[in-house]
């Protein structure tokens, strides 16, 4: 996974130098729902997606760069028992904070409406912990092997947008995308022949504004 990353990241740097000079500074911002499979039976099974793309671009059409992503997953089932006062009955958290490389290809950028297509690679750091009420907190034990904590792995993603040009400077976008990641938790600890991971893979939708400097 190390040599991925480090090949990874030589090839955005050096992709992101040989664009200097013919192209211009591109940032994008976006957000959507998403719905990871291991939410699916879940009482919230919608996930946020939001990121920070910062690249180099040529004629408006090839970009490359640096995307930095914050997912995230919260609920809780709460009971009123008395007034003002609920108890707990269980608390979830998934938070997600991935860092990939992107490519996208926007084809026919003179048109006033027009289509483009991007991709991404990267590593994927996500915590996650389960409680089932107010008192106790180690209740996401499967045969003794505890599934809160940290988990890491590698993340890709596809995605499709149409993107509408705001002004000369400036684009707003809509599209869809599938985000593939099935991260595996981190642990010192050694538990024989147990493994935990959570399979984040799933569709979603994004939405956002992009600007060329």
């Amino acid at each position: 996974m190390k040599k991925i990353l480090i090949t990874l990241l030589a090839v955005t740097f050096s992709g992101l130098y040989f664009f200097a000079e013919a192209s211009e500074k591109t940032i994008n911002l976006q957000i959507g729902p998403l719905w990871p499979h291991v939410l699916k039976e879940s009482s919230k099974p919608t996930a946020w997606n939001s990121s920070l793309q910062i690249g180099r671009i040529i004629d408006r059409k090839i970009a490359i760069g640096a995307d930095i992503n914050f997912l995230w997953n919260n609920y809780s089932d709460e009971e009123v028992i008395a007034g003002n006062i609920s108890q707990v009955n269980s608390k979830q958290k998934t938070l997600c904070f991935p860092i990939t490389a992107f490519l996208s290809i926007t084809p026919l950028p003179d048109l006033i409406v027009y289509p483009g297509i991007s991709g991404q690679i990267g590593l994927n750091t996500m915590y996650y912990s389960n409680s089932i009420d107010s008192i106790r907190t180690d209740d996401a034990m499967t045969n003794g092997f505890d599934e809160n904590g940290w988990y890491m792995g590698l993340i890709g993603k596809i995605g499709a947008s149409a993107y509408f040009a705001f002004s000369n400077n400036s684009t707003i976008f809509a599209g869809m995308e599938y985000l593939w990641s099935n991260p595996k938790k981190v642990s010192r600890k050694r538990t024989d022949n147990l493994v935990a991971r959570r399979k984040m893979s799933g569709f979603g939708l994004k939405f956002g504004i992009g600007f060329f400097l």
